[in-house]
């Protein structure tokens, strides 16, 4: 099974919220398994630098950061 970083933090996104409100976390990593997520839902026909492109305009950041954030948390 492949473990990536997305799976390690999706599992504990309840304990991520938590911290966030608190403060003691970035708010960017629920931002960034959202873009994860999203990314994974555009349909597959769609070529990797437009869908970097479309969640970077519903986002209000770069392609490259989008693109940077789903290449990481892709990662094993």
């Amino acid at each position: 099974m492949v473990n990536m970083l997305y799976t390690k933090l999706k599992h504990r996104s309840k304990t991520i919220k938590e911290l966030t409100l608190l403060g003691v976390v970035s708010p960017n990593w629920l931002r960034d398994i959202r873009i994860f997520e999203s990314f994974h839902a555009l349909p597959e026909d769609l070529c990797v630098y437009c869908k970097y492109e479309v969640i970077a305009d519903q986002e209000g950041i770069s392609s490259e950061r989008v693109k940077h954030i789903v290449l990481k948390l892709g990662r094993e």
